[in-house]
């Protein structure tokens, strides 16, 4: 039979063939015995039909239309008409009948299948209790043998039948099983498979991160060197730029990373306890000069009331939190991006933290959405060309949220805006609330931090064990004003050798090392029988930022651990944390009393924001405060205003706007900002009333500004 046929088509066609083959025989078996014309009439048209619907179910493909066919012409006319002429009720003619009504219910699909059976079911009904009520209307067989013969004929060739069709059942679902344990035992290999190919490739990525981590770690440590130590304002710009794209390129490793884990079920969550202020302020920070660089205003909104400790996943609420924030400035040219938080009670101990961020960007159109959350997807590819990303930041949001048992939801209106609602369940520490998020923060910044502070250990001697060179010479760069006296270790080996011969104070240890591992070189260390560095902490140090690491080097026994790239600041504060106290000296001011003095004149400006965008160098804020001073921008402001040249009035606001806001002339920068928006838009009288009172407030500035540097 062709396999090609579906099961019920190669069904009808059994049963088909089946009846033609039984009709041929009965046809044969009633010329032997000398039955009428009339009932040899009846068999022959029965096959004739059988013989059409065969046609009509295999050349012209309809196979439904057949089956209905031969059940209408054989159910409701020729059974009907056999019945009464070939002996009614004592002949075999109920054998046939109950074939006719089970075909019915096994060729027939859908609502027709049941309603021909009901009008099959009524018309049996029908003249079998017409021929209790006239049985003259039956013509009897002509002899007792002759009905003998037709009960068993249609016994045999009925039970033929019936024991075909299930013959073949009992096939289909043998070899359906059969099939179905193939492709089990393929899926299984396949499964298998893919689980090693999927294992493969999570070590690939792991150990390719690691690889493009470390010459990053060298490269953003030499680039704070650079910060650190130029005086150049065109290399300090250059510098700044090699930070900044070393952070997109670690941030786009750090996705791809998080993505594989997520994908192959090895990300954990870890749950501590955590202030929700902090995790906000941790965004607040970053977000907020990204947004400042583009003009966008960021706020932050919060119901004072929300519990203020909690257990949850820090790291990784913080990662859904910046990943939305991120998406909305990234996506916004002007307007604002505002980060809201509200809170619903579920029990005692659990809240259901609410986050919303809203902005005025580009919007999502609706066809878009749909991959919005799929992973290595951008919406406009072609429109956004220029805006950086994997693609990846919201496919991790929303697999990050399932883990947690949260939500994420969007509505969104092209070149309107869009707003992202997360739901995060959190366990709650405390329910003392948090209070005005930006109310603290303002707090928190009133004390100016005009300068940086490091301590100093000139007679602490550490171990720095790391087979990369230029790691070795950027951990002594960033230790340089500590004088703590730093040596090297370039293997395992060279480090088991000089814990043998020298006492340290603390031993960074890197992981990744060829021949001999950082783990295995600890655990070797230990089991030293001379080692003079028995008790000495060992912190380690890696490149292999992912969730779970630092609870591994735990329970391995390092003291801490730090991860790559190395920010100074992480460094001196493990330093400080495991250094014996006798050793470290009184925290030393890297800045003099002259700068104190210095920024402490400049109270009328942001000097922490002047600072921040002048790479902490006190040296480039006053050539920056000198340029500025003579821009003019009143001047020339002054004489476009005079000219009522709008073009020319809207470069200088702009001008004004950009150079005030970098010294932290904050307040002037806005009002700039303002009187180019007019000019742009020829809104004349606005500028006309406005105009004097910026230049005023310029001039102001100015003078002062001339006072301090002068």
């Amino acid at each position: 039979m062709n396999d090609e046929l579906d099961i019920q088509h190669k069904l009808l066609n059994l049963i088909l063939l089946a009846v033609f083959i039984g009709g041929i025989a009965a046809l044969f078996i009633s010329a032997m015995f000398g039955n009428d014309i009339f009932g040899t009439i009846q068999i022959a048209a029965l096959i004739v039909m059988v013989g059409l619907s065969l046609l009509v179910s295999n050349v012209l493909k309809k196979p439904q239309a057949a089956a209905i066919l031969i059940i209408i012409s054989a159910n409701f006319i020729l059974l009907p008409v056999m019945y009464f002429y070939n002996g009614g009720i004592n002949s075999g003619m109920i054998a046939w009948i109950i074939l006719g009504m089970i075909f019915s219910l096994l060729l027939l699909k859908g609502r027709i299948c049941f309603i021909l059976y009901f009008f099959n079911a009524l018309c049996v009904i029908g003249y079998l209790l017409l021929e209790v009520w006239k049985p003259e209307y039956v013509t009897p067989l002509s002899s007792p043998l002759t009905n003998a013969i037709d009960n068993i004929q249609s016994v045999i060739i009925v039970t033929g039948i019936f024991g075909a069709i299930f013959k073949y059942q009992s096939y289909v679902y043998e070899k359906q099983q059969k099939d179905l344990e193939r492709q089990e035992k393929e899926l299984r290999k396949t499964m298998e498979e893919l689980k090693n190919a999927n294992g493969a490739k999570s070590l690939f990525l792991a150990n390719m991160t690691h690889e493009i981590r470390t010459p990053i770690n060298a490269v953003l440590g030499m680039d704070e060197m650079i910060l650190r130590e130029s005086d150049n304002e065109n290399i300090t710009s250059y510098a700044l730029n090699i930070q900044t794209a070393s952070q997109t390129l670690l941030s786009i490793v750090n996705d791809v990373l998080d993505f594989t884990k997520i994908e192959s079920g090895k990300m954990e969550l870890i749950h501590i306890n955590y202030e929700l202020y902090d995790l906000i302020k941790d965004c607040y920070s970053v977000i907020y000069m990204r947004a400042r660089k583009k003009d966008i205003d960021f706020r932050v909104e919060n119901d004072p009331d929300i519990p203020g400790t909690l257990l949850g996943d820090e790291v990784r609420v913080r990662q859904i939190m910046f990943n939305l924030l991120t998406n909305a400035v990234k996506y916004t040219k002007v307007g604002s991006v505002i980060l809201s938080l509200d809170y619903e009670k579920l029990s005692d101990s659990e809240i259901l933290l609410k986050v919303t961020v809203k902005d005025t960007g580009i919007g999502i159109s609706r066809e878009n959405r749909e991959k919005l959350f799929q992973s290595f997807q951008r919406v406009d590819e072609v429109k956004n060309r220029n805006i950086e990303g994997t693609g990846l930041g919201l496919a991790i949001t929303k697999q990050l949220l399932d883990m947690m048992g949260g939500s994420i939801e969007l509505s969104s209106i092209v070149d309107v805006g869009s707003e992202f609602r997360v739901t995060i369940p959190q366990k709650v520490v405390s329910f003392e609330p948090i209070g005005s998020f930006i109310m603290r923060y303002e707090k928190d910044h009133v004390k100016k931090e005009s300068h940086r502070e490091i301590f100093r250990a000139p007679e602490a001697k550490i171990l720095v064990v790391d087979d990369v060179e230029m790691n070795q010479e950027v951990m002594k760069s960033l230790l340089k004003r500590t004088k703590i006296q730093v040596d090297s270790a370039y293997s395992g080996a060279e480090c088991l050798q000089k814990v043998q011969k020298e006492k340290y104070h603390l031993i960074f240890m890197d992981h990744m090392m060829p021949e001999m591992d950082g783990v295995e070189t600890f655990r070797k260390m230990k089991a030293l029988e001379e080692n003079k560095n028995e008790d000495t902490p060992v912190i380690a140090l890696t490149a292999n930022a992912v969730s779970g690491a630092k609870e591994e080097y735990d329970r391995v026994g390092f003291a801490g651990t730090i991860f790559k790239p190395i920010e100074s600041e992480n460094l001196e504060k493990i330093i400080k944390k495991f250094l014996p106290e006798n050793m470290i000296q009184e925290t030393i001011e890297m800045v003099s009393e002259e700068r104190r003095d210095f920024l402490d004149r400049l109270d009328f400006l942001d000097t922490k924001t002047g600072m921040t965008y002048c790479a902490g160098s006190e040296d480039i804020y006053k050539d920056v405060l000198s340029s500025y001073v003579q821009e003019e921008f009143d001047k020339k402001m002054q004489k476009a205003l005079m000219e009522e040249n709008w073009k020319d009035y809207k470069v200088y606001a702009h001008g004004m706007k950009s150079t005030s806001n970098t010294i932290g002339a904050l307040g002037l920068s806005e009002a700039a900002k303002k009187l180019e928006m007019a000019a742009r838009d020829e809104k004349t009288i606005y500028i006309l009333r406005h105009h004097q009172e910026v230049i005023k407030e310029y001039q102001k500035i100015v003078q002062k500004i001339k006072d301090v540097i002068e």
